[in-house]
């Protein structure tokens, strides 16, 4: 289906030089009426080096080099815009407008990455016949956990793609994460010890006497469990700190997000979020010296509490999205989804989740029997198209005739990205047309990336 769109798109553009010059003059006057000639001469390159591309593209072999080149195009245009854009104040229109058509050029980026990674493994799928062999193995060879999902993903393309899709929704957060958290994160002074202040408190029990209700341990289950509070310095500092693990979480960056914990003196998180890694013994396959395991054996049960911990009312709703995300719990983390990537990303990392526990319960070689899967996939999840249509049922409860983003770049580039996803072909060419037919006076750069 790609390589049909892309022939056809090259016949478009057989001889098209003379257009494509008067296309970049009237892009020139039409920004240029809006206060920004940086993003105009911005366009205007792009145009010409997507032009250049595509006159150079002879045959479906070198299709990902060409959307490579695009990739490439823009990012050396986004990082151009951006030196620009400190320019001007926040607020000014100049501003506003220049990171309005940022918007736009980061996901015009955002989807060719997303159209090259997964035609590039459908392709490859196709060619290799990685979904007609079965799953076998060795009769009396020992298996670890992870070997186990690593063939399973080699072998089922619905479960390697969504894996795909949010790998690829993690790395477009991490790349706004620096603007957006980058800074606050460095807020955290490191400490020896959690919860200092309170720590303080009950070493000066007498010099303090407005906190009644306050803990008398300071274990990590101490509120919880005494049903009692931190000082509120402490507890101002949880709330920033379990916030940002969440959007370190959201961005891939579970690495960093352990270190966070161990700088402000909390361990006991990072050994929690520590606990997802699946279990690998490589000494079944040495032959020479030992080597050290790797994951987590127990993690069946580390799953069972990380959902009672998800629901429990007790904690914060960040905390609670922490624990529903790494149990394969849906409604908690929907409960700090702030977009629709929010959303398809905690569906796919459930659905994901359901998908490999399902697996292991059924291949695990573990010498005990393994805890039952803790929370079950909802009817609504069980392929991609089902958790778009349950998206569209959050987005916008109540609507019989679907969910339309209302405004802003984001809208339009997701509506397309849900074709691709689903790679409905039909719908992502009726998608397009209207874009062209809506939005070419306004946003001349969608007629490039069409």
């Amino acid at each position: 289906n790609l390589l049909t769109i892309m022939d056809y798109t090259t016949e478009s553009y057989e001889g098209a030089s003379l257009e494509v010059t008067e296309f970049a003059s009237h892009l020139s006057v039409i920004t240029a009426n809006h206060f920004s000639n940086v993003v105009a001469e911005a366009d205007n390159r792009l145009l010409i080096k997507y032009f250049d591309a595509l006159s150079g593209w002879s045959n479906g072999h070198q299709i990902f080099e060409l959307l490579d080149k695009y990739i490439c195009s823009c990012d050396e245009q986004i990082e151009c815009i951006i030196s620009n854009l400190n320019q001007y104040p926040i607020g000014d229109q100049r501003y506003n407008f220049i990171a309005e058509n940022l918007d736009w050029l980061q996901n015009e980026r955002d989807t060719w990455q997303l159209v090259r990674i997964l035609y590039r493994d459908r392709l490859d799928c196709e060619l290799e016949n990685k979904d007609i062999e079965p799953l076998s193995y060795e009769e009396g060879k020992i298996i670890s956990d992870r070997t186990l999902v690593e063939k399973y993903y080699e072998k089922d393309a619905t479960i390697r793609q969504c894996q795909l899709i949010c790998d690829w929704l993690e790395s477009v957060a991490a790349q706004s994460f620096d603007s957006v958290h980058g800074d606050k994160v460095e807020f955290f002074a490191d400490h020896a010890v959690a919860w200092e202040n309170t720590l303080h408190h009950l070493h000066n029990k007498n010099g303090i006497n407005n906190a009644a209700n306050m803990v008398t341990e300071l274990d990590p289950d101490a509120p919880v469990r005494q049903n009692r509070a931190l000082h509120d310095l402490d507890k101002e500092d949880d709330f920033r700190l379990i916030k940002y693990l969440m959007a370190y979480i959201r961005c891939g960056k579970i690495d960093e997000a352990e270190n966070l914990c161990l700088r402000v003196g909390q361990p006991w998180r990072a050994a929690i979020l520590e606990g997802w890694r699946l279990y690998h013994d490589p000494n079944f396959d040495a032959e020479s010296e030992l080597q050290p395991v790797e994951g987590n054996p127990y993690r069946d049960v580390w799953k069972e509490i990380c959902a009672k911990a998800s629901v429990h009312p007790g904690l914060d709703t960040y905390e609670r999205a922490i624990y529903g995300i790494l149990s394969g719990n849906i409604e908690p983390v929907i409960a700090v989804c702030k977009s629709r990537h929010d959303l398809l990303w905690a569906h796919l990392k459930v659905f994901i989740d359901h998908r490999v526990e399902q697996y292991l319960r059924d291949a695990s070689q573990s010498l005990r029997e393994l805890r039952p899967i803790p929370v079950q996939l909802d009817d609504k999840m069980h392929n991609l198209a089902c958790i778009f249509t349950e998206m569209k049922s959050l987005v916008n409860p109540g609507s019989q005739s679907g969910y339309f983003p209302s405004s802003g770049p984001n809208a339009q580039y997701e509506e397309l990205q849900e074709n691709i996803i689903l790679d409905d072909t039909s719908d992502l060419m009726k998608i397009i047309k209207l874009f062209v037919a809506c939005y070419k006076d306004k946003y001349l750069s969608i007629l490039r990336f069409m």
